[in-house]
């Protein structure tokens, strides 16, 4: 079980810093300078604020709710590793985890076609395996699935993993809240049904 908290851990590190080199702000023009970075809005001095209570995962940074299984966590491993995220979550051991970004985009459709350009261009054997609008809220998201090889280990070392993620762009009236969704490729299907449901159980508590 610590191998696979290890191994998710450091495949999201991976993908977070590989989103993070692309980036760019989408809408055409720049506006205040807190807004033009697509990437995580919390800093140093404005930690985010997320905690489990029972079932219920509260978000007070992006200003959100999700239902989580009784036994997820707040992953505090992600948050010290990936700095600029707004929020992170994981099953026991870390066998499967959430990862919420910021991105300030026209909408989610326009953001998944960024990134999908952007990951063809960066992932080994990228491959998009299904996408389309989906409702979360009352509001029009967007999702798509793919596999990707990453590399793991030192450069010298490394070895080529099959992963599979999930991406959901959500609308939250300043920007697109990006969830991005992963478990080993091996048991995805496994633990699909239960990603799927938390993300759709997001609830904007944003007054």
């Amino acid at each position: 079980m610590m191998r696979k908290a290890i191994f998710l851990i450091s495949l999201l590190a991976v993908f977070c810093f590989s989103i993070s080199a692309h980036q760019s702000f989408l809408s055409g023009t720049q506006t205040a300078p807190s807004k033009s970075e697509p990437q995580g809005s919390a800093t140093s001095s404005q930690p985010v604020q997320q905690s489990i209570r029972g079932t219920i995962y509260d978000n007070a940074t992006a200003h959100f709710t999700l239902t989580v299984p009784k036994d997820w966590v707040v992953s505090d491993a992600l948050m010290k590793q990936l700095p600029g995220i707004v929020g992170a979550l994981a099953a026991p051991g870390g066998s499967a985890a959430i990862m919420v970004q910021r991105y300030y985009v026209p909408g989610p459709k326009e953001g998944g076609k960024f990134l999908d350009s952007q990951f063809k261009n960066s992932f080994q054997d990228y491959r998009k395996l299904s996408e389309g609008p989906m409702k979360i809220d009352g509001k029009d998201g967007y999702t798509f699935t793919f596999h990707t090889l990453f590399p793991l280990g030192p450069p010298e070392k490394h070895v080529q993993l099959p992963v599979r993620l999930v991406i959901v762009l959500i609308p939250d009236g300043e920007s697109v809240l990006g969830f991005t969704c992963q478990a080993p490729e091996s048991g995805f299907s496994d633990f699909e049904p239960t990603l799927n449901a938390i993300v759709t159980s997001f609830r904007s508590n944003k007054q």
